[in-house]
């Protein structure tokens, strides 16, 4: 494993790989695994693994999942309960997605 570039990169909750932060901000940004599979031109079953593990990573869930797709969790990544460098970085493309789709 290669050399951290900046003292955020050791703070990241032990689990966090950043490939999972695309697959985050394209579900979020399509509110389907399968939009967010075209777009990263990925599996469904890969990508519902990432949200997975970035989840356990965060230790919180960034989506409601149904059936109609996923939506953000409100006491997700954004809420105060959420102190974590990692989860602040979450909080962030939660509120950047937000106001791409407004």
């Amino acid at each position: 494993m290669g050399k951290p570039i900046s003292g955020f990169e050791k703070q990241m909750p032990r689990g966090w790989v950043w490939d999972d932060t695309r697959t985050f901000l394209a579900v979020a940004r399509h509110g389907t695994l399968s939009g967010a599979a075209a777009e990263l031109h990925l599996g469904i079953a890969t990508l519902s693994r990432r949200i997975e593990r970035l989840e356990k990573a965060l230790k919180l869930p960034l989506f409601v999942r149904q059936q109609s797709g996923y939506q953000l969790t409100e006491e997700g990544p954004g809420s105060s309960k959420s102190r974590s460098p990692g989860s602040r970085c979450v909080g962030l493309c939660q509120r950047g997605v937000t106001r791409l789709a407004a």
